[in-house]
């Protein structure tokens, strides 16, 4: 569900950037994160019970923490997607999306330089396997747009 939503949302910004070309990628991301956390909450409180449960008991350091860790959140969230936003908005969709399959390689790396965790053999060769797709995607991707250059040259008479 996460996969088809994601891709949703990048068809859409495709869509807004091919209809308005001259349209702030940034107020669209606040827009869309608006809306979307109405039902995100609705469905949390549906399924985890009321928020404010939760938070009963906690001490004030705790209080702390937690506004700190949502104060990052936020600024990750926003940088990260305003990037994501602009990348597609100005190179399209369907050359930014396929670098969407970094985000577990870098999930792993970060987890063992931060954490020290081991990284399986069998995600050394997923980590493998991806880096491998995207370094083929690019070249043929490379090979494709010489060769249909190539195509458009009309030789001198």
């Amino acid at each position: 569900m996460a996969a088809f939503s994601w891709s949703v949302g990048n068809v859409t910004i495709s869509r807004i950037e091919q209809k308005t070309p001259d349209v702030a990628m940034f107020p669209v991301l606040i827009y869309a994160s608006v809306f979307i956390s109405i039902p995100v909450t609705i469905w949390a409180n549906a399924t985890e019970g009321m928020i404010h449960h939760n938070l009963v008991g906690l001490t004030a350091t705790e209080l702390v923490y937690a506004a700190v860790l949502i104060g990052w959140i936020l600024i990750a969230y926003l940088g990260g997607y305003g990037i994501w936003n602009y990348l597609i908005s100005r190179y399209g969709g369907e050359k930014i999306v396929r670098f969407s399959l970094l985000v577990p390689v870098f999930g792993l790396i970060l987890s063992y330089l931060v954490y020290q965790t081991q990284v399986t053999a069998l995600q050394k060769a997923g980590i493998a396997l991806i880096l491998s797709a995207l370094i083929a995607n690019r070249y043929f991707d490379l090979r494709s747009a010489k060769a249909a250059q190539q195509a458009c040259v009309v030789p001198a008479e």
